[in-house]
């Protein structure tokens, strides 16, 4: 889950410090369902000639709300989520290195807040897990858009909270909640959020844009 979750969060500072991850077995993980989808796209309403766009993004990390360094793995691994998504979404036609080649461009800010009670986790791990602890990450991903002159045209941000429960008697509870599936899973679902909804909005048309 280091991919997902930056490891400088109290969470994986639990999970890798304390904790083998071999004993991922006795975790379960869950979201809150904080995410509100859009409506799916419909390939029959996308213009045949899609736009370019230059992609930059930022990661923001916080561990129980002090700023936290977001570890190159992480931000390694989100970078390559947004390049795919981005080529993959079915709206645009190529993400280009250059800004001048691009007709949109495009800002994706990663906000991760860790939480987590690191005396519990501790005492979990000395009790070998009969005594439970819990931890969470709190994504927000802003995507902002622009066109090729610079001019903004919209936001988008979404949110989607992930649970850790650590506790032996979880074991019961996998596979259907192993952690680092549910943050895949998080990471995916929020990105092709930020990028449908900016096409709902119309960011990406050649007529006026709602601005939001």
């Amino acid at each position: 889950m280091k991919k997902y979750m930056n490891s400088n969060s109290l969470k994986l500072k639990l999970v890798s410090s304390f904790l083998p991850i071999a004993l991922f077995a006795n975790c379960i993980a869950y979201n809150e369902n904080l995410l509100q989808k859009p409506a799916p796209l419909d390939p029959a309403t996308i213009a045949p000639t899609k736009p370019k766009v230059f992609l930059k993004s930022s990661f923001q990390v916080f561990s129980s709300g002090v700023p936290t360094p977001a570890h190159p793995a992480f931000q390694d691994n989100w970078n390559k989520a947004i390049q795919n998504k981005i080529k993959i979404v079915g709206i645009f036609a190529d993400l280009t290195e250059t800004e001048t080649a691009a007709d949109y461009k495009l800002e994706v800010i990663v906000e991760d807040r860790g939480e987590a009670n690191v005396a519990l986790a501790v005492l979990t791990g000395l009790t070998l897990y009969l005594f439970p602890s819990t931890a969470s990450d709190h994504f927000k991903v802003t995507l902002n858009v622009a066109d090729k002159k610079g001019n903004k045209l919209g936001t988008v941000i979404k949110e989607e909270k992930i649970v850790l429960w650590q506790q032996i008697l979880l074991l019961f509870g996998l596979p259907f909640l192993f952690p680092p599936s549910v943050a895949k899973q998080a990471q995916n679902d929020l990105l092709d959020a930020i990028f449908v909804e900016a096409y709902h909005q119309g960011y990406f048309s050649k007529d006026k844009p709602k601005k939001k």
